[in-house]
């Protein structure tokens, strides 16, 4: 009776990777858009800034962030080798996304600099009375005129900002080539490829697989890196550690 029969085949996942020079001329380019905003929209710009970093810094999932509350971050929640001290975010089982089926809370670990940064956001008053990132509704607050409902509303607002990092760079491009002055920070944010078409375009959820592929190639083991960016070894290694040229080009030259 099964003759025949084939089982849903699992699709691929994108192989979405960025360079650290990629994350580099994002993170200038939003600073850059804050820097430049009207005094109504600069709080909004600097906190995305500040989300992205998140993003790039710990590998979490953009809706944790977006369900992230002040009261979740423990301040002192871990230190390094050196002794500097980080902060951890612990969000409960019923507000994220496996906490239902796992049971346990999600632990995002905020590097020193996070912890820093987003402290400067509670002393300014900054994200919303429950929230450090102003999205939604009545979760953040109305985030500067620029609300985000949902991911993919989220998602939106940075396609359109990459896309207005891409026009800026080719504009840039064509005022060096006319002989026009640049300087040497906006050469350099000029000559970095930023993608908006194809599966490894600039995306929230790329920092992700980043972050995934980066500590597996660093020679992390499946079990501690799952742990940390809080999801199973399996979908760790089928969807999100990806082995790129450069890695295997490593690996052949080690064997």
């Amino acid at each position: 009776p099964v003759a025949g029969f084939l089982t849903p085949a699992v699709p691929a996942s994108p192989e979405r990777y960025a360079t650290p020079a990629e994350a580099a001329v994002w993170l200038w380019w939003l600073r850059r858009r804050a820097q430049r905003a009207n005094p109504a929209r600069r709080p909004f710009c600097r906190n995305l800034a500040l989300m992205q970093r998140c993003l790039i810094r710990s590998g979490a999932r953009p809706g944790e962030l977006c369900a992230l509350e002040w009261s979740d971050v423990r301040w002192n929640g871990w230190a390094t080798q050196q002794g500097h001290r980080g902060a951890r975010a612990v969000i409960p089982p019923e507000r994220w996304k496996a906490g239902a089926k796992t049971g346990r809370s999600r632990v995002i670990y905020l590097r020193p600099s996070l912890a820093r940064a987003l402290g400067r956001l509670r002393d300014r008053g900054g994200g919303g009375a429950a929230h450090p990132f102003a999205h939604g509704a009545g979760r953040g607050g109305k985030g500067g005129g620029e609300p985000w409902p949902s991911g993919s509303t989220l998602s939106k607002t940075v396609a359109r900002i990459r896309r207005e990092l891409i026009a800026w760079q080719a504009e840039a491009r064509a005022r060096l080539e006319a002989g026009g002055g640049l300087t040497a920070v906006e050469r350099w944010a000029a000559s970095v490829e930023v993608r908006d078409e194809g599966a490894n375009r600039l995306v929230n959820y790329r920092w992700r697989h980043t972050a995934a592929t980066a500590l597996c190639a660093d020679g992390l083991d499946l079990v501690t890196v799952s742990k940390l960016l809080g999801t199973s070894p399996e979908v760790l290694q089928r969807t999100y550690a990806h082995a790129l040229e450069g890695h295997l080009a490593r690996a052949a030259e080690r064997l």
